[in-house]
């Protein structure tokens, strides 16, 4: 929300995914703070041909949410729910640049894609917990022309007032909402809500107006408030803030003419314009430098000037 659409080839690191869920499973969920009332909630969507984000950060590798590529499993032990988490089959995963697709609800067809062959989520993830909201996805063929990998940053990396976050965030005319079962605690936002269950039984249908279901691939400039008590990236800016379908996308830096990632798109308010700041929060690439190094061989080098 507040974005404006990306010129060809101006962030060639910014990658599309599509989930293709024959089954019509659960195949993606999201935090939506709702800070102005203080309530948090939990939206679901429940659909095929998904729309999510990820950054390029070699010619074989990117990064999204670990939310993006996963399910939840809500079970019970002890008298506790407790969740574990599913990874979404690599074959279900249709990767694409955003230099060659710059509209992912409107894909042309034969289109071609890359394919995932190997996935990691970050070993703390819970999908319970806020934080660690992370994966690794290793693709083929390898990503040579079709894009460029943005920059890794060091982990002292300082984090400078504005910040740009891309994606190809949507919003739907009409979500299931159900209750959300999350203890908040941030700056902003401290509340602990009825039940201990993230999964409401009840739901209704929430209708979300003044936005256009566009699928295009979008840049929104944010205002870094801070670090939330996860690790997090916190942003407030006024009617800017990722959206539905952003998940998982880059934020990022230019620094010396060097594009820098800072980090990954994982929860936002729900994306109404009320002349207010909006709150998004976003996975810190830095503290997970070296996770990243370990398990890709992507670590943090000399900057790369784009032109």
């Amino acid at each position: 929300m507040g974005s404006t659409i990306v010129e060809n080839n101006e962030y060639p690191w910014t990658i599309g995914m599509r989930i293709d869920s024959p089954e019509s499973m659960l195949i993606s969920t999201r935090h939506i703070l709702t800070a102005a009332h203080c309530v948090t909630t939990r939206i679901q969507y429940y659909a095929n041909n998904e729309v999510l984000c990820s950054v390029l950060i070699s010619t074989r590798h990117i990064l999204t949410a670990a939310h993006c590529v996963t399910t939840r499993i809500q079970y019970y032990e002890n008298n506790k729910v407790l969740c574990k988490y599913k990874m979404l089959p690599m074959s279900a995963i249709y990767v694409y640049p955003g230099t060659k697709v710059k509209h992912m609800k409107n894909i042309p067809p034969f289109t071609s894609s890359f394919r995932v062959v190997n996935m990691t989520i970050h070993n703390a993830y819970d999908p319970c917990k806020r934080g660690y909201d992370i994966a690794l996805l290793e693709i083929s063929p390898n990503m040579f022309s079709a894009g460029s990998a943005i920059c890794m940053p060091s982990v002292n990396e300082t984090i400078p007032k504005s910040l740009t976050s891309t994606g190809f965030g949507w919003n739907p005319t009409y979500v299931a909402l159900f209750s959300n079962v999350l203890t908040v605690r941030s700056s902003r936002l401290s509340v602990k809500l009825e039940s201990s269950s993230f999964c409401g039984i009840h739901s209704k249908m929430l209708r979300i107006a003044d936005h256009p279901d566009t699928g295009m691939l979008q840049a929104v400039n944010l205002t870094v408030y801070g670090k939330t008590d996860y690790d997090e990236i916190e942003t407030r800016t006024v009617d800017r803030i990722p959206c539905f379908g952003d998940s998982g996308g880059p934020l990022f830096t230019v620094k010396n003419g060097s594009y820098i990632l800072l980090g990954i798109t994982a929860q936002s308010e729900l994306c109404v314009k009320e002349n207010d700041e909006k709150v998004a929060v976003f996975e810190d690439v830095r503290t997970k430098i070296t996770w990243i190094c370990e398990n890709s061989g992507v670590c943090p080098t000399e900057s790369t000037t784009f032109k």
